[in-house]
């Protein structure tokens, strides 16, 4: 018997369960680009199983992550040597069939939530005190290694006296973050990340909950914010700037006119009574008039037109 597929469409746990399901014997083999690894199959469960270094249940813990690949079946006979997986078929006992697909499970789940938060070994954690000491202080004895969270070295830094597996860190660490005892310090390589307050990253996730993708939007709608708000500054200069001109163009006629009115005032009556006529005076300085007093009291004037002294003379003083 033989079977192939892609990950993609038949997950590695429905793998395991339908070669379980008919009892089958034979070898898995498992590939990912340049990865490649290999399950050996007896009586329906994996007797062992090898990729990229590891052997045994860690070796079928890691294929649980592949969400993506082609695998092949090949029914035969599983060799006898080189066992490296005891699973027991009791359902009371520890190592069962059911417990590795539910540990696998497991991973995939504790280490699809630390990619979403953009955690892993080389990230830099640091501890969330809490107030109550005596509570703060009980957390440190029931997680060991989580003393040595300092927010300077990384977790696996910190944690390398532990001798820990891959998956066995991500367990701790994602249930640290499960019970909010860490939180993320930076990650390494971006030192211009920061770290946003809860009630941000609440409200941010109100609109979309990837993170990520909720930042990148309220960035586009800040960026139009500010192509209206330039628009509209925009216009703004225009208009007062139209408003200016207008405003110019009006002062200037109104003193245009008014300096007009006063060159016509210019032109009228004169307060003395005598007319400034164009048409009886040859000049300005013509336009005089005096007059004298002779000793009997008779008085002559000079024309205000111009006029030879005498041709006019006042009338008699009357009498009295």
């Amino acid at each position: 018997m033989q079977l192939s597929g892609e990950l993609a469409k038949v997950s590695f746990a429905n793998l395991l369960q339908l070669v379980r399901s008919g009892g089958l014997a034979g070898k898995i083999t498992i590939s990912q680009g340049a990865r490649l690894g290999a399950i050996l199959i007896d009586g329906g469960l994996p007797v062992h199983a090898e990729v990229e270094g590891l052997v045994g249940k860690e070796a079928i813990f890691e294929f649980f992550l592949w969400k993506s690949g082609t695998f092949s079946f090949t029914e035969g006979i599983a060799a006898a040597g080189g066992r490296t997986i005891f699973l027991n078929t009791a359902g009371d006992t520890y190592d069962t069939f059911d417990r590795l697909l539910k540990d696998g499970l497991a991973y995939l789940e504790a280490k699809q939530h630390l990619d979403e938060l953009g955690v892993g070994p080389d990230s830099v954690l640091k501890v969330v005190e809490d107030r109550d000491r005596g509570d703060y202080a009980r957390k440190l004895m029931t997680n060991p290694g989580l003393e040595r969270i300092d927010g300077v070295r990384s977790v696996s830094e910190s944690l390398s006296h532990l001798s820990l597996s891959g998956r066995e860190l991500t367990l701790i660490i994602a249930d640290w973050f499960a019970g909010g005892l860490v939180q993320l310090a930076r990650v390494p390589g971006n030192e211009n990340s920061v770290e946003l307050p809860d009630w941000v990253v609440a409200r941010l996730k109100q609109d979309n909950q990837d993170l990520a993708k909720a930042i990148v939007d309220m960035v586009i709608w800040v960026d139009r914010v500010k192509c209206w708000m330039y628009q509209t500054d925009a216009d703004f200069m225009r208009i007062i700037n139209s408003l200016k001109t207008d405003q110019a163009a009006t002062i200037r006629t109104s003193e245009s006119q008014a300096s007009e009115s006063l060159a016509n005032r210019g032109n009228g009556p004169m307060a003395n009574g005598v007319s400034l006529g164009s048409g009886g005076a040859s000049n300005a300085g013509a336009n005089t008039s005096s007059s004298t007093t002779s000793n009997t009291g008779s008085a002559s004037s000079v024309s205000a037109y111009g006029g030879a002294a005498g041709d006019v003379t006042a009338p008699a003083k009357p009498p009295i």
